[in-house]
């Protein structure tokens, strides 16, 4: 079995579709320098995914790119210290969703996220290419007993920074 690695050692054998990702997204900021964010924003996507899921971002209102944003700013807007009241008082968390719904919220929150990065790992597996990480988890889910969540966790982490949920 190929070993697969993100970490930094890894990166001299990305740096072919880095420097094409890197010529796009140069074009794209000298065609329209207004929208320069969405150029930045799509180009890292892009990288992430093809590493990912290997599947290239070609355009900056790709679904993908969409979602993962999405994703990272209501991560950020959830994360903030000191914003719920369950940071400061924990047994609010035993309360019914009726009265207090935002542990069931984030729970909701988290098992969609969830769902759509282990739907994105079983595609970005199925792709005739090269390996990528989400086909190098997936040959591990059933042989070590992983479950969707953990292998959604795994590929998710690529995109989105994980906060320390155990603070919460």
């Amino acid at each position: 079995m190929k070993h697969f690695s993100v970490g930094a050692q890894a990166v001299r054998s990305h740096q072919g579709f880095q420097a094409d990702e890197s010529r796009v997204l140069t074009k794209d900021i000298l065609d329209h320098p207004q929208d320069f964010v969405m150029a930045i924003e799509r180009y890292s996507c892009s990288v992430v995914s093809i590493i990912g899921w290997g599947r290239r971002i070609s355009r900056k209102d790709d679904p993908i790119v969409d979602r993962a944003l999405e994703f990272m700013h209501t991560a950020a807007q959830i994360f903030v210290p000191g914003d719920y009241w369950m940071e400061t008082i924990p047994l609010l968390k035993y309360l019914p969703p009726w009265l207090y719904a935002l542990p069931s919220q984030l729970a909701m929150g988290s098992d969609a996220m969830n769902k759509y990065w282990y739907a994105m790992s079983k595609e970005g597996s199925e792709t005739g290419k090269e390996m990528s990480f989400s086909k190098y988890v997936l040959e591990f889910e059933e042989k070590e007993g992983l479950k969707p969540q953990e292998v959604a966790g795994l590929t998710g982490n690529l995109s989105i920074p994980s906060p320390n949920l155990a603070e919460l």
